[in-house]
């Protein structure tokens, strides 16, 4: 073989190289890397919004604290809870997280719901209603919890 053909079998070689190189960042760069790019800009924003409310809110009342105090910190809570529900709704999912996105984000708008329903019956004295309240709420919250865990955003779990 004259040094002709060898340069040229080399040439060939590190054009296949690149070829094969092109194609594999090519690859990555569509269908699973989109995805994935999607997925964790969702939980990174959703972790954001969530982290940021959890510092908000207020989870405990003052030792003896006056019914109309908790009903004050139930309400201000309850605020809280429906603007991040706000926030959350307006991140897009992925197709393939879609369906439990939707779940998490129904599940807070119902938690927040129920806690904007607690702050009065808290004020009027109505423990029969409250009681079921904060039953309904916790049986809400397990599966808040799995909704949160499957998106990959466990700090959504905690709602007030």
């Amino acid at each position: 073989m004259t040094g002709g053909g060898a340069r040229s079998g080399l040439a060939g070689a590190r054009n296949a190289a690149v070829s094969a190189l092109l194609i594999a960042v090519l690859a990555v760069g569509c269908g699973s890397g989109a995805t994935q790019s999607r997925k964790g800009r969702l939980q990174a924003d959703a972790a954001r919004i969530c982290d940021r409310v959890n510092s908000a809110l207020t989870t405990q009342a003052p030792a003896g604290a006056s019914r109309a105090t908790l009903a004050r910190i139930v309400a201000e809570n309850a605020v809280l809870e429906q603007h991040a529900v706000t926030e959350l709704d307006r991140l897009t999912a992925p197709a393939a997280l879609r369906t439990r996105w939707t779940a998490l984000l129904g599940y807070r708008r119902t938690l927040a719901s129920e806690l904007a329903e607690f702050a009065p019956v808290k004020a009027r004295g109505d423990e029969a209603r409250a009681q079921a309240l904060l039953a309904a709420k916790a049986a809400l919250h397990l599966k808040l919890l799995e909704a949160a865990d499957a998106v990959g955003v466990p700090q959504c779990a905690n709602a007030g």
